[in-house]
């Protein structure tokens, strides 16, 4: 199951920033320092490849598998448990909070609400909410 390859905690790959009026300041406009001069740029991590790989290599399996059993809309299933792993993942990455969690995922409030509706995720989502925010 593709759900089970993925990292916990894992954020979004390099160059894709929640914007600023939801997140920590992570985003593009954040001022990023300059290397002092004569020091080295460190290489990119070989596990951040690796796990991209990982989750590719877990979904050429899982087709090839599903193929040899001879199942039909394979495409449909596995496109379906991707949408549900990355909604679960994002809202798990929020705290619940899902106007930040469709800002993660690059969508609009309503896709993310249409998205969790369609894929049967409402009940097991209301499961796990947490008590609305009591800010004044």
């Amino acid at each position: 199951m593709l759900s089970d390859v993925l990292v916990p905690g894992q954020r979004p790959p390099a160059g894709e920033h929640l914007p600023l009026a939801y997140g920590d300041g992570a985003g593009p406009a954040r001022r990023r320092r300059r290397p002092a001069a004569g020091s080295r740029a460190k290489p990119a991590s070989a596990g951040a490849a690796d796990r991209r790989v990982g989750w590719q290599q877990a979904l050429d399996r899982e087709l090839a598998q599903a193929l040899a059993r001879g199942e039909r809309n394979v495409g449909d299933r596995l496109e379906q448990e991707f949408e549900k792993t990355l909604i679960r993942r994002a809202l798990a990455h929020t705290g619940g909070h899902r106007m930040e969690a469709a800002a993660w995922l690059g969508w609009g409030r309503n896709t993310l609400t249409r998205k969790i509706q369609e894929l049967g995720l409402e009940a097991e989502l209301r499961k796990g909410e947490r008590e609305p925010d009591r800010r004044t």
